[in-house]
């Protein structure tokens, strides 16, 4: 129903930070041939503290390696921060909605098949972790939802494997974090 150049999607307990539409619409404007952009985020807790900030830190070292096959092995787009031109859905489709928790992995992977990401270099979102949010209590069916989206989008055996170990180190990690 989106009518505007320009598309993303906000999650009902994730907002915007001060100035990143103006952001986004100079990231579009400077860069002509830009189909999709996304930037940095941050992670809050219910009451809007900072949490999590090797995260952030760990996203942003995996955004700057231009390489295809890094995002075949981990998903390192901030889906409150990515911005899309509206007609990128008539040719690579709608968000799947059959998949409950990797929905917005599924999309980058084909705009990123066809398009460069441009990255603006700075904070757009803040993406909340609460008691009952997917992102706390669902991260270890996201993992095994995201290689299965990987290996529909044409991940080589070489990136899934990767994929499956980093899923494996994280989701340790997140578990040492929640006790």
């Amino acid at each position: 129903m989106a009518t505007g150049d320009v598309v993303a999607w906000l999650n009902s307990d994730d907002y915007y930070l001060s100035g990143t539409l103006e952001k986004v619409a100079h990231c579009f404007e400077k860069n002509n041939d830009a189909m999709w952009v996304t930037g940095d985020y941050e992670i809050v807790d219910e009451k809007g503290k900072q949490i999590q900030s090797f995260v952030r830190t760990y996203k942003n070292i995996l955004r700057s390696f231009p390489f295809h096959n890094t995002l075949y092995i981990a998903n390192f787009i901030n889906q409150p921060s990515t911005f899309w031109k509206r007609v990128l859905m008539d040719e690579v489709g709608y968000i799947n909605e059959g998949y409950h928790l990797c929905m917005d992995y599924d999309f980058w992977l084909r705009i990123f098949q066809k398009y460069p990401l441009h990255t603006i270099p700075s904070a757009l979102s803040a993406f909340r972790i609460h008691s009952t949010s997917k992102g706390r209590n669902l991260f270890e069916k996201q993992f095994k939802e995201e290689i299965e989206v990987a290996k529909k989008n044409g991940g080589s055996k070489f990136a899934l494997m990767f994929h499956n170990f980093h899923s494996f180190l994280v989701t340790g990690i997140y578990n040492v974090i929640k006790s």
